[in-house]
């Protein structure tokens, strides 16, 4: 079930500008931010697929709560991953980072460098995602090694889970490459080790599958303490495709 190569993805935990009003901050970035990234062509040389994760609602799932704006996750183009990067060309800097700056807290958005696993293929009108945290102790090393492994086929195992689930990502956080938006490299204890991406058909099917499958004590970690349950996050979004794959 598992995709044969993992793909270089970033993701992006959005912070609107204290400003804008929530409802102020999504209608720039879903409505003028496309407009501007797709006017500049190497955008489309270097990206092969943006998506906006919009909040259904405050975000917030079960007893996690989520303290960002939203999520942007994007697939750096095969084979362009030894090359430039998108936010080292000076057409970046001269026309996205001024819209940034009208919409984001470039200081205070989270950019997670990640490589993308596809444990189940697919998609549907509601993702959730959960930002994962490994136990204090173990390296990121280690934590990886069990979740794409040994917590991965739990995940499956769990009927009263799975059975709903319409889709399955595991995005693998490349070491040393978090930082802030504007720059700053983010602190260790700020920092996350992957996310999980779950797809379901709506919300009611998320929060049942989530309830039903007692998540936190058996497809959570509990038992095994590989994830700090304390300090993970979780939103349920509207996934809204910008550039196609």
């Amino acid at each position: 079930m598992a995709s044969s190569k993992p793909r270089q993805k970033p993701l992006y935990l959005l912070k609107r500008l204290p400003t804008l009003s929530h409802e102020q901050f999504c209608d720039h970035w879903y409505e003028v931010h496309p407009t501007v990234l797709r006017s500049i062509p190497e955008w489309v040389e270097l990206r092969s697929g943006y998506v906006q994760s919009h909040l259904i609602g405050a975000g917030n799932l079960a007893d996690w709560q989520f303290p960002y704006d939203g999520v942007t996750q994007v697939y750096v183009r095969p084979g362009t991953e030894s090359g430039p990067t998108f936010p080292e060309l000076p057409v970046f800097r001269e026309r996205v980072i001024p819209d940034e700056k009208s919409f984001l807290d470039r200081e205070r958005t989270i950019v997670l460098k990640t490589l993308e696993h596809v444990v189940v293929p697919g998609s549907s009108a509601v993702k959730v995602f959960i930002f994962h945290r490994r136990r204090a102790d173990l390296s990121l090393r280690e934590f990886t090694d069990y979740w794409t492994s040994q917590h991965r086929e739990i995940v499956l195992d769990q009927k009263d889970f799975s059975r709903e689930l319409r889709g399955y990502r595991q995005n693998v956080l490349i070491a040393g490459q978090s930082r802030y938006l504007a720059g700053e490299v983010l602190p260790a204890h700020e920092d996350f080790d992957g996310a999980s991406e779950f797809w379901f058909d709506s919300v009611e099917a998320a929060e049942d599958a989530f309830r039903t499958s007692a998540y936190k004590s058996e497809i959570g970690g509990g038992s095994t303490g590989h994830f700090d349950l304390s300090r993970e996050i979780a939103c349920a979004v509207d996934p809204r495709v910008i550039l196609p794959e």
